[in-house]
């Protein structure tokens, strides 16, 4: 007896055409009527140009990429930013419901054909509006011959960059969380978490440190819609009808990093798509080891920002003596505040308010954390309260003493004037003790003691800027003595 064997080798589909059709079907009244108010645009200028008085002037090509390159860099980013996370809800939305996610992991596809199809589907209704505007107003620009073929490119590949950078982060969050109206959030959070922290972070350390201000260091490459419109701008001479006008785009590289980065997100998307549980619909976190890092950051941003108001409310303004915070009366407050961020956390995962059993460990964790982080700023671990820079650091520096500014002066045209500089601000840092527990007793300092307000801007060769703004008070006595920041001011 003999066994005869056939197979058909298997074809594995990586797009649906039917599910396409569906999702841009269902959603086609958000894209439509976006596409419809982008088709007023071009319709606007159309009658613009059609009453015209014949013979009037028409526009240069230049004029009308200025016109493209200010929508792509002022207009563009922000309605990619939330237009996007909109069709991540769209196409997504099905992760939410336990039915929905049940009949959609029960189709004869598997997970990478559906999330492949559901990213062109939800890129595809994202670069939609910007097709049908930016193709009429081509169509209006090579009828009327002003059409810029370099300025249509570049707004094309911007476009792109951008829907890819935002769809991608809109995707990766659809993907760690199981609650719909947790996506928005956690995807606003991700846009503008790192200004956030170091906003906060950098409050605190203006409780207890002498001379910082939030603009002492810079981490807006963790937040691409703060960089892409601090780096990605348009250049343009104005036209006044003499000489040739100019228009360029500067930091297109700018959006072509975060698309890169965009593309990452969304391999790490698939890749967790692929291991997401549907039992998570609902969850507020769709992996258990992701709810660690939820409860604990809840918590920290609990600590920074609850706890600096109560503290504010309960201390500051009742028992605080002097500018400078109190450190133990603060680190209870950031604990209370990063305790109540923990126990909301805990609750919104546990989906219920009986959290507080067995929750103790949690809480020395949050206790400790917050004392560490006191502790650290405190102390000045990382030095940014003691940093003055070297000669051969600056490339120029200006100071200004309540509101009247002096320089910047150039280490090589007036090296003199840079060391005084210099030397002031060391004697600043040695005296750093004294400026924080210095406050006036106005029984006995009236007309000898002084406020002054100093602002030190440091342009540094890397390109940098370093500042440190101090409010300070001058005496008599002090004025006299030599080496003291007072007397070098006063010499200055």
């Amino acid at each position: 007896m003999s066994w005869e064997v056939s197979s058909m080798p298997s074809k594995r589909s990586f797009f649906n055409r039917t599910l396409f059709r569906r999702n841009l079907s269902h959603s086609w009244p958000l894209w439509g009527l976006l596409s419809a108010a982008g088709a007023m645009i071009p319709l606007y200028f159309l009658l613009e140009l059609l009453n015209a008085p014949r013979g009037g002037r028409i526009p240069l090509p230049e004029e009308f990429a200025a016109l493209l390159y200010q929508a792509v860099t002022v207009f563009a980013p922000g309605f990619t930013a939330g237009y996007a996370v909109l069709c991540a809800m769209l196409v997504w939305g099905y992760l939410y419901n336990s039915r929905s996610i049940g009949l959609f992991h029960a189709l004869p596809v598997d997970r990478t054909c559906l999330f492949v199809t559901n990213t062109l589907s939800g890129l595809t209704m994202l670069l939609i509006p910007y097709a049908v505007t930016g193709f009429l107003g081509c169509l209006l620009a090579v009828c009327w011959g002003f059409f810029h073929l370099t300025a249509v490119l570049n707004t094309i590949l911007a476009v792109i960059f951008l829907s890819v950078t935002f769809f991608g982060m809109a995707t990766l969050c659809a993907m760690l969380t199981g609650n719909i109206f947790a996506l928005p959030a956690l995807y606003l959070l991700l846009n503008f978490l790192s200004p956030l922290l170091e906003s906060l972070i950098f409050n605190i350390a203006q409780q207890f440190l002498v001379g910082i201000n939030s603009e002492a260091f810079r981490f807006n490459v963790l937040s691409p819609i703060v960089q892409i419109y601090s780096r990605f701008t348009a250049r343009y001479t104005r036209f006044t009808g003499e000489g040739d006008p100019t228009v360029s785009l500067h930091g297109l590289w700018v959006p072509a990093l975060y698309a890169l980065a965009g593309l990452g997100m969304l391999a790490l998307a698939w890749f967790l798509y692929r291991k997401r549980h549907s039992e998570r619909a609902g969850d507020v976190v769709a992996f258990r080891w992701l709810r660690p890092v939820f409860r604990y950051g809840v918590a920290l941003l609990g600590g920074l920002t609850i706890g600096r108001l109560l503290y504010f409310f309960l201390w500051e303004n009742l028992f605080q003596k002097g500018s400078y915070a109190d450190i133990l009366p603060f680190f209870v407050c950031t604990a209370l505040g990063g305790l109540l961020g923990c126990y909301a956390a805990s609750m919104l995962l546990e989906k219920s308010r009986r959290v507080f059993r067995g929750s103790l460990p949690s809480a020395a964790i949050v206790c400790a954390g917050a004392a560490v982080l006191c502790l650290l700023v405190s102390v000045d671990v990382f030095g940014a309260e003691r940093r003055v820079p070297d000669m051969d650091e600056i490339k120029s520096v200006q100071l200004e003493d309540r509101g009247i500014v002096s320089g910047p002066f150039d280490p090589e045209e007036d090296p003199e004037q840079v060391e005084a500089v210099r030397a002031f601000h060391q004697a600043l840092v040695k005296d750093r003790n004294y400026i924080r527990s210095y406050h006036p007793d106005w029984d006995h300092d009236a007309g000898k003691a002084f406020s002054h307000y100093v602002w030190l801007t440091y342009e540094l060769t890397d390109g940098t800027k370093l500042t440190r703004q101090y409010d300070l008070w001058f005496t008599e006595d002090r004025v006299k003595t030599a080496g003291t920041y007072d007397n070098l001011l006063e010499v200055f």
